[in-house]
């Protein structure tokens, strides 16, 4: 069975997916991702998205790394990290999530966007391991602990009241799965082969605030929102479960465990 399912996604990717993307997708001019497209391959529009940059050079080189070493997939995801890192924000402020296609912002440096920055660091980061760029890692370890920073901000607000409505209760300094989550991500591609305590440290605060705090005991369900003290909320979010970024964050969990030969880890997040 698992042969079968590798040779039918192996087919999507190679004969469907990844020629479409480069006919459709890939900017060959400016370099980035024009995730605006039809089925068909008409653009819809030609602006583009932090989070797309972040994934897309993460997906590329991830696939070149990994799975098919052609050139043409790392070039594709250095150019992306190139185009992006054009626009890089300070310290204090996340991407603006929107970006004209030649790179120019559309916003505002943002002030909750995390989700943003860590696609980004993550791709930055894969794209190094790639290309054996230490200036890449560099960048995307800096980009991890500045938005680990902001994060553990008592104030910090991520606009994610969408999830339960606009009319949701706000929860200032929210703690989210998602976040946690890109977190793991972006330290699965800084550790690999490198030892960091520092980011091991993330990636072990991380792992245990999912199963210690955002696990619900009276169902036995991952939350995605928690208080910015890791209790849980006593609102409606106390019943939110998101299943697909929990999956997401299982498979993560496991590969730091395959990493770290932890059987115990292992089994936990199976």
């Amino acid at each position: 069975v698992l042969d079968a399912r590798r040779h039918r996604y192996r087919r999507y990717l190679t004969e469907d997916f990844l020629p479409f993307h480069y006919a459709h997708v890939v900017d060959a001019e400016y370099g980035g991702f024009m995730c605006t497209i039809d089925r068909d391959g008409t653009r819809v529009a030609d602006t583009k998205r932090a989070w797309y940059e972040g994934r897309g050079a993460w997906t590329f080189a991830f696939l070149h790394n990994h799975i098919d070493p052609d050139p043409r997939h790392l070039e594709t995801a250095r150019r992306s990290v190139e185009f992006i890192l054009r626009s890089r924000p300070d310290e204090d402020h996340f991407w603006s999530p929107g970006l004209s296609r030649q790179g120019e912002p559309l916003n505002e440096p943002s002030k909750r966007d995390l989700y943003g920055d860590c696609f980004i660091a993550a791709g930055i980061a894969e794209t190094g391991r790639g290309l054996g760029d230490e200036r890449y890692l560099k960048i995307a370890r800096e980009l991890l602990l500045k938005s680990v920073r902001l994060y553990d901000d008592p104030n910090f607000c991520p606009d994610d009241r969408s999830w339960l409505g606009e009319d949701a209760p706000p929860i200032t300094g929210m703690r989210t799965l998602s976040a946690w989550m890109l977190f793991l991500w972006v330290g699965l591609a800084l550790l690999e082969g490198d030892d960091d305590a520092e980011v091991e440290g993330i990636v072990d605060r991380s792992i245990d605030a999912l199963f210690d705090h955002h696990l619900n005991d009276d169902f036995g369900l991952i939350n995605e929102v928690v208080a910015h003290d890791l209790q849980h909320t006593g609102t409606p979010y106390d019943q939110f479960v998101p299943p697909a970024t929990v999956n997401e964050t299982m498979w993560m969990i496991m590969l730091h465990a395959v990493r770290r030969q932890d059987q115990k880890l292992l089994g936990r997040a199976a």
